[in-house]
């Protein structure tokens, strides 16, 4: 058997990293939207693209999806103000405070996302998780917290 006909090697975990196991013929199932260079031949160096897959695989991952929601359970376990809670959303996704247009735009999304929400789901703790959840997603989806400059 070639060892590039193996199954994935790469275990699941909910560690975020930038160490990850390479093995050539073997790529992590989860970078290949991120444009990998050829394993198999020597680069100087990775070139260097942006691509519209990219966005879309971390809006539709189910890891990031399940991830989105732990983090909105636990910005709804503290009993605060939804100020305060895109306040603390930010610092721990991101890493810093919000600035004041981001919380006047998370304040218009959660609005808008529970107005969109309030048709198919009446049961207002779900509505309110899931609406928390699409925030938190759009958080963890985002150019900064991809990017490391």
């Amino acid at each position: 058997m070639l060892i590039n006909e193996l199954p994935s090697l790469h275990q699941p975990s909910n560690q975020r990293s930038i160490y990850l196991l390479m093995l050539r013929n073997s790529m992590p199932p989860e970078l290949t939207p991120f444009n990998l260079p050829d394993a198999t031949t020597v680069v100087a160096q990775r070139d260097s693209s942006a691509l519209a897959t990219q966005s879309l695989y971390l809006l539709n991952n189910t890891f990031i999806i399940e991830q989105s929601r732990r983090f909105a359970k636990r910005l709804l376990q503290t009993p605060a103000e939804v100020e305060k809670r895109i306040a603390a959303a930010y610092r721990h996704a991101l890493g810093r405070d919000a600035t004041a247009a981001e919380l006047q735009r998370g304040l218009d999304f959660l609005r808008e996302t529970d107005a969109m929400l309030v048709s198919t789901q009446t049961d207002h703790p779900r509505r309110e998780l899931d609406t928390w959840a699409a925030f938190c997603q759009a958080l963890l989806a985002s150019n900064e917290l991809r990017y490391v400059d």
